[in-house]
């Protein structure tokens, strides 16, 4: 009996440090001049923060007692002109310094721009960053910092691959041999034994791993569970964004008031990407760049679409701009009925 006794004391014990120690959300005392729409923590121990018009920076220190929650905001140099990105790779460097590749929108339009920009904390300036070779777009694709402290990143619309070397500033081709399906929507995790594993959006619930010594990624095994959404039933109340092959003379058009009739689904190849003829509703789903991406294997994916210029809007206001209703368990053959 004593020894149950002495049990049970511990563990109540043990239960009252835990929810203790639970931790909760606290308001800054100053909030962010512009808003904090995406944050890194320096090796400084400072915050910085990009503001809600995408070009602008601020800088959170914490006070003389080390709280964040009594810190103060100052402004830090604004990026370098032409270049105010939403969406974008992204890392904070081991010598202190902030790296920001590409960006889904850039001045608030879609357009998968391939710019980047360095920031120098102990300089306070942004230097503009030269993309990988042959890099004609960008926009908001993985990365990570490798244990070598190098940037890796893959483009989004296909299988390519870089290393950053940050002492040189030189970009390195890297194979993605083995790879199952293309980079979109992934995020890359540095393991302890300096692999990278993503979850695959494409070929959900798949999961993969980057060898980094051989240049090889390989099978991870299932998820089990689908991470690439919510399952929904019936007609989404999303748009779901379809790419169809089309001749570059027969561009692809939705209405906005209508579901869309769902094409036939060809079998998985890889095509050229034209992206002049893709159209979703009165919006253009990549604009006339010049750029073109490899498809690897068609699919519709779902996703949330706005008009570029409500979407700043939308941000603020909470209000969606106009969506397409389309169904996504006749589009996508591993959506989950239920």
């Amino acid at each position: 009996m004593t020894r149950r006794f002495a049990l049970a004391v511990t563990m109540l014990w043990l239960a009252a440090c835990c929810l203790s120690q639970a931790q909760t959300l606290t308001n800054l005392t100053h909030q962010a001049p512009d808003g904090a729409q995406l944050t890194f923590q320096l090796t400084d121990g400072t915050v910085l923060a990009q503001g809600y018009n995408d070009s602008d920076w601020w800088k959170l220190t914490p006070d003389i007692n080390g709280s964040y929650v009594n810190g103060t905001w100052t402004q830090v140099a604004s990026l370098p002109a032409g270049y105010s990105p939403e969406a974008f790779a992204s890392a904070t460097l081991a010598d202190g310094r902030v790296l920001i590749e590409g960006g889904e929108y850039n001045f608030g339009q879609f357009v998968l721009t391939s710019l980047g920009a360095v920031y120098d904390p102990a300089a306070n300036t942004w230097t503009a960053l030269t993309p990988p070779t042959g890099w004609e777009y960008i926009g908001d694709s993985p990365s990570t910092i490798l244990f070598n402290g190098d940037f890796l990143i893959g483009r989004k619309l296909d299988m390519e691959m870089a290393e950053l070397d940050p002492a040189t500033m030189v970009w390195t081709a890297m194979s993605s041999s083995g790879k199952s399906d293309w980079f979109a929507e992934e995020g890359w995790t540095l393991m302890p034994d300096g692999t990278v594993l993503t979850a695959d959006v494409l070929n959900n619930p798949n999961s993969e791993r980057y060898i980094l010594s051989e240049q090889q990624w390989i099978s991870d095994g299932s998820t089990i569970a689908n991470l690439q959404g919510p399952p929904r039933s019936a007609v989404s109340n999303m748009a779901a964004v379809n790419i169809v092959r089309r001749e570059r003379s027969a561009p692809l058009f939705c209405g906005l008031t209508r579901a869309c009739s769902p094409p036939a689904l060809p079998t998985p190849e890889r095509l050229q990407l034209t992206p002049r003829s893709i159209i979703l509703g009165r919006v253009r789903l990549i604009r006339a760049l010049g750029l073109r991406g490899r498809i690897s294997q068609w699919r519709s994916v779902g996703r949330q679409l706005r008009r570029p210029a409500d979407r700043r809007q939308g941000a603020r206001a909470g209000q969606l701009g106009p969506a397409l209703r389309i169904r996504r368990d006749e589009f996508d053959p591993n959506f989950a009925r239920r």
